[in-house]
This record gives C-alpha cells, structure tokens and sequence, in this order.
C-alpha cells in the first residue's frame, strides 16, 4: 500500500530515466 508520497516519487524517477533514454536515443540518431 503506497501513500502518495512514494507514488509521486517513483513517477518521478520513471520520467527521469525515461527521459534520459531520449537523449542517449537522439544523440545516436544524430
């Protein structure tokens, strides 16, 4: 049972390497 508290921050760091992925995908790319 999460409070919201964990909740919001494993979004966070859900978004943080999601978004970290991205970068590394573009700079291949490019």
């Amino acid at each position: 049972n999460w409070s919201t508290e964990e909740r919001r921050h494993c979004l966070e760091e859900t978004k943080t390497s999601f978004h970290y992925s991205l970068q590394i995908l573009n700079s291949i790319w490019r």
